[in-house]
């Protein structure tokens, strides 16, 4: 008799598995995290409004690739060649808008960070 228990309990405990396999393929179906996100320097809402969507499996949303792009000042060079005329208005803004996506950046590190040490992934992100 104990041989046929154990029998059904193994098969019982592979049916279980396969159902929790099931589910969680499910759930991570409705993962946003990955992909490639580009900040540009030029409109930080726009990364801001990435940063704080939330993934509705992991709570956090890690992004796959991060690239940046810095539309700087014009080079006086480049302004004679017709870029146009730049302004201290515009220069300013500029510069506001680079502080505010490196403040966002820090800030997404910072949660980033936060998200890892809180789930013990520290030790494996780092290698």
């Amino acid at each position: 008799m104990s041989g046929k228990y154990s029998s059904v309990s193994r098969r019982l405990a592979k049916f279980e598995q396969k159902l929790a396999d099931r589910a969680r393929r499910e759930k991570l179906a409705n993962c946003i995290c990955g992909g490639t996100i580009i900040a540009v320097s030029v409109a930080p809402e726009l990364f801001e409004g990435e940063m704080n969507r939330t993934c509705p499996v992991h709570g956090f949303r890690r992004f796959g690739e991060l690239h940046i792009v810095n539309f700087g000042r014009v080079d006086p060079a480049e302004e004679a060649e017709g870029c146009g005329p730049r302004t201290d208005e515009i220069d300013k803004e500029q510069d506001n808008n680079l502080a505010k996506l490196n403040q966002l950046l820090e800030m997404y590190e910072l949660r980033e960070w936060e998200y890892l040490k809180s789930r013990n992934e520290i030790e494996e992100h780092e290698s």
